[in-house]
């Protein structure tokens, strides 16, 4: 039976985790806005409280109970951080992109050694590869219609939604939630079941759409995509009267202080 305080704070969970994962992500944004005042490190210090903070954010929120404020808080301290740096955040994105690639490989070589294909049901994999296809047509037609009024072509609308089709990062990350929350309640060890399921489904996803993804946006990019020369002459025409007009200004400005 469950006691009526844990039923409470299971109600207000989520939006306490979404409270807290929010002013997390604000505040430290705005403070990284700030602390790296020495210009020559500011990019190493910037990457380093970066990085920090979404670990703390991660570990730190598992540990006070409350996981989904965590993965919020590290995506809103980043999100606020590059909105503050503007210009000056292509270092820091260049050191995070690096320390990508080392831990890509990691990611996904331990998703893979989760599944074992002896334990895979073919019931599993069935209903797993209807739901895929069926997500992957509702996934192609959303995203071609988000993009309908980007001012795009036919084509290029065509381009977009075959592009969004291969999704491996978020299922890697998050694919095994639900078996290590299963894993770590003991009195609900029959949740593994579901949890090896879905674990089984974001992996065959990966399997899937990555490749095939890939192999799409190679063959059809040349001839969905056409660079425009009309519209590539005309961007540079407006570019050159904008120099034009900066540099007019620039010479009337000695002449009317000259006046003055």
């Amino acid at each position: 039976m469950e006691v009526p305080g844990n039923v409470i704070f299971s109600i207000l969970r989520g939006p306490l985790e979404l409270v807290i994962g929010l002013v997390y992500g604000l505040s430290g944004g705005v403070l990284v806005w700030y602390i790296p005042h020495d210009k020559k490190t500011a990019s190493q210090l910037r990457f380093i409280f970066l990085v920090s903070g979404g670990i703390l954010a991660v570990f730190g929120s598992d540990l006070a109970g409350l996981p989904g404020a965590g993965a919020l808080g590290c995506l809103t301290l980043a999100f606020v951080a590059g909105h503050g740096w503007k210009d000056s955040k292509e270092p820091v994105e260049v050191q995070l992109n690096q320390l990508w690639l080392m831990f890509q490989p990691l990611l996904f070589g331990l998703i893979g050694a989760e599944v074992l294909l002896e334990d895979i049901q073919l019931s599993t994999l069935g209903l797993g590869l209807i739901t895929l296809f069926l997500g992957l047509i509702v996934r192609t037609i959303v995203s071609g219609l988000a993009v309908t009024r980007a001012g795009l072509n036919t084509k290029e609308i065509i381009f977009v939604a075959v592009a969004w089709l291969p999704k491996a990062t978020v299922q890697a990350a998050i694919g095994s939630v639900a078996l290590e929350t299963a894993r770590g309640k003991s009195s609900y060890e029959h949740l593994e079941v579901y949890g090896s399921q879905i674990l089984t489904i974001a992996v065959l996803s990966i399997i899937l759409t990555a490749p095939l993804g890939a192999v799409l946006i190679s063959l059809l990019g040349p001839h969905l995509l056409q660079k425009s020369a009309g519209k590539m002459e005309e961007a540079g025409r407006q570019l050159n009267r904008s120099s034009s007009g900066e540099r007019e200004e620039e010479d009337e400005e000695p002449e009317t202080a000259a006046m003055g």
